[in-house]
């Protein structure tokens, strides 16, 4: 959990969306670790255990280090395994920012419909309390 309350980040992504009046910016959530480019074997260790799919980005840097990035944004991946892993374990901003986030992906507009069923079973069905992975 540490790693994540300093590294961490529950946000969203632009991307592009084609509708019938035109194409349109849609906010697609993400749950995304950044760290420097020299902690890039952490990160892979990080996706391993928590069965992700994803890639892990590497940057180079003009000046310094560069970075490594892990961004989940897959939704079942969000809801199958960031999702219990975080809910009520986090502590101050984060717990704040992990909030907002799940509350946003209920309620905003430019948020693809298909991600409010992580709202839904976070704020109603207790999904989430049940699955939850508890760390003391």
């Amino acid at each position: 959990m540490g790693l994540v309350q300093a590294q961490g980040s529950f946000t969203f992504c632009s991307v592009p969306a084609e509708t019938a009046a035109g194409t349109i910016k849609m906010k697609v959530p993400a749950f995304i670790l950044a760290m420097t480019h020299s902690d890039q074997e952490l990160l892979w260790e990080v996706a391993r255990s928590l069965d992700l799919r994803n890639k892990v980005y590497a940057y180079s840097a003009k000046k310094g280090p560069g970075s490594a990035v892990l961004i989940v944004r897959d939704l079942g991946q969000l809801k199958n395994q960031i999702l219990p892993l975080f809910h009520k374990n986090l502590r101050g901003a984060k717990k704040t920012q992990f909030e907002q986030w799940v509350s946003e992906m209920g309620t905003g507009l430019d948020v693809p419909e298909r991600f409010r069923i992580i709202a839904t079973l976070a704020r109603k069905g207790g999904f989430y309390d049940r699955s939850a992975v508890k760390y003391v």
